[in-house]
């Protein structure tokens, strides 16, 4: 059956895996392009999507330490696929994204997708935000516009077997988890951007002064939402972290794609 429309999948706290998306899209011609937010918990909950082989999902998600967010099964558990035709898409700081293509290609498999294409993006890395700093930039969205443009090409062809790529299984890391996580000043005023941007239901209705390190990725959306600057990382393993991140990622890497 021919490709008829596409669907982006959005996971994006911080929203550099978004605007990603968004430039792949703009690389389509002809194929009519919705996306659906699958940030925010409440965005996901209750909803089962299902997907047939007139359809091409292009799906992404940022890359922490090198795995998917830990959450990544929930979250893609609500996609069904039969057949379904799909475009993996990471966006990572600058490190590497290790082994989080091939993550994404066995979840989504398992639930009757075939991965035709994946790409790997650099945006400004979430915790230094020296680190890749202005990312994506042209250069960056130039590539992920030419993915957008061949990926369309590949999925109306109808002519698709399952994309190759890169990684290690047994995975090489465990998923992050926060050993430590933002603290709240006075200065909160408790608006609820924080909870809005978080994806990980780590900061519950009406307390805005806690963060959850159960559930907490240390992606510091809200953070970076904050109107106040009320939220910050006080932890010496924090500068630690920050160190090694800048250390192991100066080198410029550029997006890298298989289709």
């Amino acid at each position: 059956m021919a490709v008829t429309k596409a669907t982006i999948i959005e996971f994006s706290p911080t929203g550099t895996t978004r605007e990603v998306l968004q430039d792949i899209a703009a690389g389509f011609a002809t194929l009519p392009v919705n996306t659906v937010k699958f940030t925010h918990p409440a965005f996901r909950e209750g909803r089962e999507l299902k997907y047939g082989p007139e359809d091409l999902l292009i799906v992404g998600m940022p890359v922490y330490g090198g795995r998917l967010p830990r959450i990544a099964d929930e979250v893609l558990g609500h996609l069904a696929g039969d057949n379904t035709p799909v475009a993996l898409v990471v966006s990572y700081g600058n490190r590497h994204y290790d082994d989080a293509l091939l993550e994404m290609k066995n979840i989504l498999s398992a639930r009757g997708f075939i991965p035709i294409a994946a790409g790997a993006f650099v945006g400004q890395h979430s915790l230094v935000r020296k680190v890749a700093s202005g990312r994506p930039d042209k250069t960056d969205k130039d590539a992920a516009r030419d993915f957008g443009a061949n990926l369309e090409k590949k999925a109306l062809s109808g002519a698709f077997g399952v994309v190759e790529v890169p990684g290690a299984f047994p995975y090489s890391k465990e998923p992050v988890n926060a050993p430590f996580g933002p603290t709240v000043s006075p200065l909160c005023t408790g608006c609820a951007a924080c909870r809005n941007a978080c994806g990980f239901d780590a900061i519950a209705f009406g307390q805005y002064t806690k963060t959850d390190l159960s559930k907490c990725c240390l992606c510091m959306a809200c953070v970076k939402v904050c109107p106040a600057e009320a939220r910050t990382v006080q932890d010496e393993r924090f500068d630690g972290l920050c160190k090694m991140v800048e250390a192991s990622a100066q080198d410029r890497r550029e997006a890298e794609v298989f289709i």
